[in-house]
């Protein structure tokens, strides 16, 4: 509807809304006023984001605002702002396009009156619609002009979304599992509602360790669980190796590290691995159950093969890079230990069978 406000279009609510409100000015420059309905209120607080994502195209010039429709092709909305605002308008009576124009084109005395320099220079270049045209409202961040909903989201939204991440690529790939690359957005966008987002609750603890803070990074990297998890995998992996301050960046030092034929059978694994490390959370948490190692292993290892035949993926990684790994060899016990052994009474360790998973 703003847009097309912005642009009036011959549509009976556009007309209506025009004549009601926009009598004596342009629609991108009027003000709510405490009498208007809240439909109109709610509409002008759009105004803005389709002007950041919007460029006028001169043609006679007398219905573009020059002090608020951006209309120097480029420069950015924030960039065109901050120029016009840096000029005193008390001693500029333009108003609108067509008064710094002459029968269609540029009028270069006022031009260079007003804007000096090379700026000045580059603006009388800009190209104009014949004279017996309207102005033209276009969509700047589409190639071809031409306004969508999707767009404006974009632009409105434009501080989440850069710098763009090459991680999303890889998670929404075809060969990646729906299911899996779902879960994978929720936890690097920190969707999940771990302990330390919640300023009421007073224990910060991991469910499953009982040590440090209950955040997403601690519980899929820090968590001995994880650990445990990770390394009962046939090429085991030591994930704490794996540099990161958040969840985002810990994923992608984790995927950059692997071929790129690889990474979207790590990523179904790892949406299997978290997915399940979050349930044992859960079901801790709500039910009370204690945490079964060999339990969860399976419940991870079901899922992964699951995925596996759905999608048609690998059998897992080919191969770790050295650093990550850590071969065991042919041997059926292995201990773990996360404390040390200097000038200690007691220690613990767990050990596993290899043959049979148990603990």
């Amino acid at each position: 509807m703003v847009w097309s406000l912005g642009r009036k279009e011959d549509k009976p609510q556009v007309n209506y809304l025009l004549n009601k409100y926009c009598n004596q000015q342009n629609f991108w420059s009027v003000s709510p006023k405490s009498n208007d309905s809240y439909l109109w209120k709610s509409l002008l607080e759009v105004k803005d984001v389709v002007l950041r994502g919007s460029m006028v195209v001169a043609g006679k010039g007398d219905s573009s605002d020059m002090w608020i429709q951006p209309w120097i092709q480029w420069l950015s909305y924030e960039e065109f702002r901050a120029l016009m605002e840096g000029l005193n308008r008390r001693l500029i009576t333009a108003r609108t396009i067509a008064d710094i124009s002459c029968d269609g084109a540029w009028n270069r005395e006022l031009v260079f009156q007003i804007f000096r320099g090379d700026l000045g220079q580059r603006i009388v270049e800009i190209p104009r619609i014949l004279l017996n045209h309207h102005d033209q409202v276009v969509w700047r961040n589409h190639l071809n002009g031409i306004f969508t909903v999707k767009s404006v989201y974009c632009a409105d939204q434009s501080f989440r979304f850069s710098p763009r991440s090459k991680i999303w690529t890889s998670i929404w790939k075809s060969d990646v599992h729906p299911w899996m690359a779902m879960f994978m957005w929720r936890v690097l966008n920190k969707v999940l509602p771990t302990r330390d987002k919640l300023h009421f609750s007073l224990d910060k603890e991991c469910l499953l360790c009982g040590e440090g803070l209950k955040s997403c990074l601690y519980i899929f990297r820090e968590c001995s669980a994880v650990k445990i998890l990770w390394i009962m995998r046939d090429i085991p992996i030591f994930c704490t190796n794996i540099p990161g301050n958040n969840m985002k960046e810990y994923v992608e030092n984790l995927l950059s590290i692997f071929p790129g034929s690889d990474r979207s059978s790590l990523i179904n694994y790892m949406g299997c691995l978290f997915q399940n490390i979050w349930n044992a959370r859960n079901d801790k948490l709500f039910k009370g159950s204690n945490t079964f190692f060999p339990l969860i292993h399976k419940k991870v290892s079901d899922l992964w093969n699951e995925v596996s035949n759905a999608e048609g993926a690998k059998d897992y990684v080919t191969s770790i890079p050295e650093g990550m790994q850590r071969t065991v060899g042919s041997v059926n016990i292995i201990l773990m230990t996360d404390a040390s052994w200097l000038e200690v009474d007691a220690c613990g360790f767990s050990s596993c069978d290899g043959q049979f998973d148990y603990w």
